[in-house]
């Protein structure tokens, strides 16, 4: 994690323009992903080598995810287990929810739990981030559950679709419309012989 620049600072305004448009920078910066770490939060590696690399195949997916061309707005990003995926979608979700105030973000999993508990880890890092508490101290919204919120920042104050909310095979949400929606984990490795489920994620 990379401290603020000073208040007013040109540093500081490439800091908030580079972490809202850039997901790598916001993971490393904001996040704390410049190294690997531990559950607590404590560096196990060298800065710098390991956590999300802003070379290779990191930086290939986080390319791959920021780019916004309205011509392919559906992507797949197929990579294979420990390639920092969720991690990187952490920060992506984050990203978007700062930079687009408005939008609204559906994520979907295929453990409905695991779906919420990813909810709820975003939610709480929007609040308890420090650098995020300096710059936008007004984040929490007026609906603030586990597994839906909806940021102080939407300025579109008629809206009641949530800014992020969670879903799985077992609790697909109705009624609300988002703008963004994104799959993790849709099959895991204690579901593949679930034909019940394989049938119920046909579309």
């Amino acid at each position: 994690m990379t401290d603020l620049p000073e208040r007013g600072s040109p540093e500081r305004d490439f800091f908030v323009q580079r972490m809202l448009s850039d997901t790598g920078f916001y993971a490393r910066n904001v996040l704390g992903m410049d190294t690997d770490r531990d559950e607590r939060g404590n560096v196990t590696g060298d800065v710098g080598k390991g956590g999300i690399r802003d070379h290779g195949p990191h930086q290939e997916c986080i390319t791959f995810l920021d780019d916004e061309d309205q011509d392919h707005p559906y992507r797949m990003l197929w990579a294979p287990r420990s390639a920092y995926k969720s991690s990187i979608l952490r920060a992506y979700v984050q990203r978007k929810i700062i930079a687009h105030p408005n939008i609204s973000i559906l994520f979907y999993m295929q453990d409905r739990d695991v779906a919420e508990a990813r909810c709820l880890e975003i939610r709480e890092e929007l609040v308890n981030n420090p650098i995020l508490q300096e710059l936008f101290p007004n984040m929490r919204g007026h609906l603030w559950k586990r597994d839906r919120f909806i940021t102080g920042l939407r300025t579109d104050k008629a809206g009641d679709t949530p800014t992020l909310f969670s879903g799985s095979p077992r609790t697909i949400p109705v009624g609300s419309r988002p703008n963004e929606v994104i799959w993790d984990d849709i099959v895991t490795e204690n579901d593949l012989g679930d034909t019940a489920l394989a049938r119920g994620r046909r579309c």
